[in-house]
């Protein structure tokens, strides 16, 4: 049975139609900037679900305990500067003292 032109010229518009939306459905699935959404949106999915939430969390409290990070307390802080600046002036008039008696010493001498 032969076909006619009208009906293969319509089979290759319907075809191109076909391929023309294939490409530009392709265009925006492989967009850069929506594809970084995609994967953002599916990891903060991923991450807010409660299993993997408060695994998360509970990772994070053991790994954060022994490191330390707390912060120093301002009144301990501040003693320790005073109890340094205090051994600091008890070195300083220990050498004083010392260079006292070596004076006193060489005095005495003559």
């Amino acid at each position: 049975m032969p076909r006619d032109t009208e009906s293969i010229e319509r089979e290759i518009e319907k075809a191109r139609n076909q391929l023309a939306s294939t490409l530009d459905e392709l265009t925006v699935r492989t967009n850069p900037k929506r594809l970084v959404e995609n994967t953002k949106k599916t990891v903060l999915a991923k991450l807010n679900e409660p299993a993997v939430k408060y695994a998360l969390i509970a990772v994070g409290s053991v790994v954060g305990l022994p490191t330390g990070t707390r912060t120093p307390d301002p009144v301990i802080k501040s003693h320790l500067l005073y109890q340094l600046s205090y051994r600091r002036s008890l070195l300083r008039d220990r050498t004083l003292a010392d260079r006292l008696r070596s004076l006193q010493n060489a005095c005495s001498s003559w």
